[in-house]
């Protein structure tokens, strides 16, 4: 029997080196996010545990991988081209995280997505505007 908490942990440690661009990487919502730019959190989505998980039913683990990424700055070298670049870069660490943390010993023996993602998700924290894109993830235990 696994605890989601420690499914988030062991995935953040192996997703932070694909999320370089990232300023914050983090394993829960942030309280506040004061202008950062880009953020990438993890939340608990959900299980799924089988009745006979103890006769080799997998568990399964749905975590969601939210990035955020600010719109727009006043700084003159930040555009809008920058903001959806960063987005894009951020999609492609976390996809290269699927793809080369499939295994890991003693936590989980797959990871798949759980549909596709939305890129076009807003939110206006504290006046700043920022695209947040929710990746979800299933991780069978």
């Amino acid at each position: 029997m696994i605890n989601r908490k420690d499914i988030r942990s062991k995935a953040l440690a192996l997703l932070i080196p694909h999320l370089s661009a990232a300023q914050e990487v983090l394993k829960h919502k942030p309280s506040k996010i004061e202008g950062q730019t880009p953020i990438v959190y993890l939340t608990s989505s959900g299980s799924n545990r089988p009745p006979l998980t103890s006769r080799g039913l997998k568990s399964q683990v749905m975590l969601n991988i939210h990035i955020l990424v600010l719109q727009s700055k006043e700084d003159e070298n930040y555009t809008n081209e920058n903001s959806e670049d960063l987005l894009d870069d951020l999609e492609f660490g976390v996809a290269l995280f699927v793809e080369t943390s499939q295994r890991a010993e003693g936590s989980w023996i797959s990871i798949d997505y759980d549909g596709k993602t939305n890129a076009d998700n807003v939110i206006i924290e504290e006046g700043h505007v920022y695209t947040h894109e929710i990746i979800r993830l299933i991780f069978t235990c």
